[in-house]
């Protein structure tokens, strides 16, 4: 009996990560294909899409956001990977229930950001930014498809935490003691 339960736990695993797997990679490569596409478009100068609102300029970002923190690669592809490997496992402990479906989703797209960056910091020594928001005379920071996966994905992550799911849900998700419930 114990075999068929461990049998079926590792097709539970195999079967919740293929979703996992194939997400993240589908949205890294958009990521990756983002900015590719600015680092070759935008080397010979800015794009305006709507007038002195919104346009692409290159910016090779050593820091954080607002370049926090800059010429710290090693610091933030440590922290990301960590944040990464976290993540994975939270996301492995999640109960298989459909009321935890948004929430796997979430997460799924919010390791695609951290893993887009990481991948541009391991490569490049920079992150790639490229979209770009001005109103009046303040400049909001550059950013990339990464940003607004990490940015979404973290506000649809408070939202679930403090809105959608009850104490016992949350309790449900953090309190596995080892276990992996997929």
């Amino acid at each position: 009996m114990n075999n068929i339960n461990e049998l079926k736990n590792e097709s539970n695993i195999k079967r919740a990560l293929i979703p996992l797997i194939l997400l993240t990679v589908i949205l890294i490569i958009i990521d990756q294909t983002a900015k590719h596409i600015a680092e070759i478009t935008l080397i010979s100068g800015d794009i305006s899409l709507i007038n002195e609102f919104f346009y692409l300029e290159l910016v090779h970002n050593r820091g954080a956001a607002f370049g926090i923190l800059e010429n710290s690669r090693l610091f933030f592809c440590v922290i990301t990977l960590i944040f990464v490997i976290a993540l994975e496992l939270f996301y492995i402990r999640i109960p298989a229930k459909k009321e935890y479906k948004i929430l796997r989703y979430d997460l799924i797209i919010l390791l695609s950001g951290a893993v887009g960056n990481l991948i541009d910091r391991i490569k490049c020594g920079y992150v790639v930014d490229f979209l770009a928001f001005d109103f009046g005379n303040y400049k909001f920071p550059r950013f990339n498809v990464a940003d607004i996966y990490v940015c979404v994905s973290a506000a649809i992550l408070f939202i679930l935490i403090i809105f959608v799911y009850s104490d016992e849900q949350l309790h449900d998700i953090l309190n596995m003691k080892g276990k992996s419930r997929i």
